[in-house]
This record gives C-alpha cells, sequence and structure tokens, in this order.
C-alpha cells in the first residue's frame, strides 16, 4: 500500500528507496536519495528515508538496530522488516538506476499534481494561466522538451 498526497495514492515507491538504501547503503548519501526524501509527503515513510540518509557515514555505512531505536513504531517496524528481507543483492549500479527511477516518478507525479491544482485555481477563477506557465514549461524541460507555452522571443 501506498502513502497518499493531496488526496491521491502515492506509488508504493518509498518501501522500494528504503529497501535500495539498506541494501546498498552508500546511496544513502546520493542527491537521488535527498530528492527523494524532499518529494515525499509527510509521513513517517519520509521520516525513515531522512533517517537513512542522515545515518549514512562517510562509507555509507547504515546501524539498522541504532536507527531502529531512534525511530517511531511503524516506521522501526518497516526498517527491521526490509533489513532481515530475503531477496538476492542487487549490483551497485542496477541500485543507483532504479533509486534514479524512483526520484524522477516522484518528481514527475508533483508536477502532474501542481498542474492539476493550478488548472482548478484557474476553472475556479482563482488563478490564471500565467501561473501554469511555469509549471508546465519545467514539466516539459524535465522530459527534455521545449516549452510550448513560453512567449515567443524576439528574434
Amino acid at each position: 500500500r501506498g502513502e497518499r498526497r493531496a488526496g491521491r495514492q502515492l506509488p508504493a515507491v518509498p518501501r522500494d528507496a528504503a529497501r535500495l538504501l539498506i541494501q546498498s547503503p552508500a546511496l544513502a548519501r546520493s542527491d537521488d536519495a535527498r530528492a527523494i526524501v524532499e518529494l515525499l509527503p509527510d509521513s513517517w515513510w519520509r521520516r525513515l528515508l531522512a533517517a537513512l540518509v542522515e545515518m549514512a557515514d562517510a562509507d555509507g555505512a547504515i546501524d539498522v538496530a541504532t536507527l531502529a531505536e531512534r525511530l517511531v513504531a511503524p516506521a522501526a517496524e518497516q526498517l527491521r522488516s526490509l533489513a532481515v528481507e530475503d531477496r538476492d543483492p542487487i549490483a551497485p549500479e542496477l541500485a543507483e538506476s532504479a533509486l534514479r527511477d524512483i526520484e524522477r516518478s516522484l518528481r514527475k507525479r508533483l508536477r502532474r499534481e501542481q498542474g492539476r491544482e493550478i488548472r482548478q485555481r484557474i476553472a475556479q477563477g482563482d488563478a490564471n494561466l500565467k501561473d501554469y506557465i511555469p509549471v508546465h514549461e519545467q514539466r516539459r524541460a524535465e522530459q527534455g522538451l521545449s516549452p510550448s507555452l513560453a512567449e515567443p522571443s524576439s528574434s
């Protein structure tokens, strides 16, 4: 089951991200791991991932037992459960790629939600198209596309 964000079901990616950080602790120091923490809604999953990122030392080691003692019950239970899962280890380059995919998925979802919220505000008369343009352009830039709603440039 996934967490909820803005009334919609959030994919069950926080668990996958936590599993990757436990299996490949060096990833906890990555920009992708920090971005995932920032992109998640406030929840015990977010606090669990933030703790994993914070605890990773210079070698990327994570002391699961010590960390579990600091967390609230659901997060501590989930951490212990993930730590003892019987799964084949994932190659570091695959783990890094999977973490990057999770970050992109969360970022894409956030942009869609921002666009949806602004479109609703436009429909209610609380916003106008100028409010939507930056969100739309950012989404297109993340997709590697040129902005389609930008004002024409004067050449």
